[in-house]
């Protein structure tokens, strides 16, 4: 259950942002919030949606969230002289040579842990775990590049128990001491680890490749058939062939998955999905992520979720998030969108909603809503169009645009 995100000096972001999914004191749609059974004393949102204009750093929150999860999960297999794809904000002479940051806090198996990292090109500045596994916070542990010494520093908490020594000698400067841990199954690590790795994201929902044919034709199958069916487009079900030639590996998926369309008689159609719209195709790539999520419990991220899919649809996979009934486990949603039909008192806390927007110095800004006090019942989309949030684009006249293109 992730309780807080972190980034500095990461892409367009020079100083430090803060996404915070612990839900304020408003008591509007209670079913929105979590309560942890670790503690009494906050609540978590079950989601939160981040709009702004194009280019304004959106994608590179979730962005930032894809870099810490797969540098946590891969970063122990990196060759020696391998570089960390990681880039700094370039628009400032000073940060443009400083490594970028990133802290978590989230709770896993009622334990809040907070995680943090400090990275460059070339390697890890500073990483560090902190837990609090029966309510006070201690340090798991801590570790520091020495740049007099050149070399590494290790501190490690009298809580930690395991190969902690033996693992940090093992753990290169462009790989995390905890991505390494979990390769030796620490037997304290390996959870905080399950739990990164666990992070559901995607930022290509549209690529035909990003579709899971071992989900699409498993347990989820009977899942994603109701959720084509619930979006009417005409698909009564879909199937997954085998490839043509078993040795092909590489045939292209979008062949290989037929929808099944019901004529008025009654009769199956079968279309390949590359012959779909792009709507059709991001409804089931998304459905598989849905499903997932809700079963495990873990976090969905979505880039553009709003993309060829039709608003009413958007709004009935967000409500699924917010229903104890069908969300048992807890999952969280967090996406971002243009869609302003979304921005519903009935459908959003005002905690629940953020924004990104540019300064003149080129550097992006992510704020919530609470910000700007908005009134109770208040017309969310509607201030927003108006720029009473900002995080709009200011587009000037076009008239005056077409005029100086020569157009009359």
């Amino acid at each position: 259950m992730l309780v807080e995100f972190r980034l500095k000096n990461y892409r367009c972001f020079k100083d430090e942002q803060v996404l915070n999914l612990t839900a304020g004191s408003d008591l509007s749609l209670s079913d929105n919030v979590i309560k942890p059974p670790d503690t009494s004393k906050f609540k978590i949102l079950r989601s939160v949606v981040i709009y702004g204009p194009n280019a304004s750093g959106k994608t590179k929150v979730l962005e930032a969230l894809k870099f810490i999860r797969d540098f946590v999960r891969e970063s122990a297999n990196r060759k020696p002289d391998e570089t960390i794809d990681t880039q700094p904000f370039l628009l400032d002479p000073v940060t443009s040579d400083a490594p970028s940051t990133f802290e978590i806090t989230f709770i896993q198996d009622r334990v809040r842990y907070q995680y943090g990292i400090s990275v460059d090109h070339t390697h890890v500045w500073n990483e560090y775990l902190y837990a609090a596994p029966k309510g006070r916070t201690v340090p798991y542990f801590q570790r520091a590049w020495n740049k007099n010494t050149k070399k590494e520093e290790y501190y490690f908490g009298p809580s930690l128990k395991g190969q902690n020594e033996k693992i940090s000698l093992l753990t290169r400067d462009n790989a995390l001491f905890l991505s390494v841990a979990a390769t030796f199954k620490h037997p304290m690590l390996s959870a905080v680890y399950q739990w990164f790795s666990g992070i559901i994201l995607e930022l290509n929902p549209l690529q035909e490749t990003s579709l899971d044919l071992v989900n699409l034709n498993g347990d989820y199958h009977q899942g994603i058939r109701d959720l084509l069916r619930y979006a009417d487009l005409g698909i009564w079900d879909y199937k997954v062939k085998e490839p043509s030639i078993p040795e092909n590996k590489f045939q292209w998926i979008g062949e290989r998955i037929e929808m099944l369309h019901q004529t008025h008689d009654n009769k199956v159609v079968a279309f390949p999905l590359s012959s779909e719209s792009n709507g059709t195709k991001h409804i089931l790539f998304l459905s598989q992520l849905v499903l997932r999520a809700l079963e495990t419990g873990n976090v969905l991220v979505v880039d553009e979720m709003d993309a060829s899919m039709h608003p009413l649809l958007v709004r009935a996979i967000v409500e699924m998030f917010h229903n104890p009934a069908i969300n048992q486990h807890n999952a969280q949603l967090i996406f971002n969108t243009h869609d302003t039909t979304l921005l519903d008192n009935t459908l959003f806390r005002r905690d629940q909603i953020w924004f990104t927007e540019k300064d003149q110095e080129g550097a992006s800004h992510l704020y919530s809503l609470l910000e700007y006090s908005p009134r109770k019942g208040e017309s969310l989309a509607k201030g927003y169009l108006q720029g009473r949030y900002g995080a709009i684009p200011f587009l000037g006249d076009v008239y005056t645009l077409l005029e100086k293109d020569g157009v009359q």
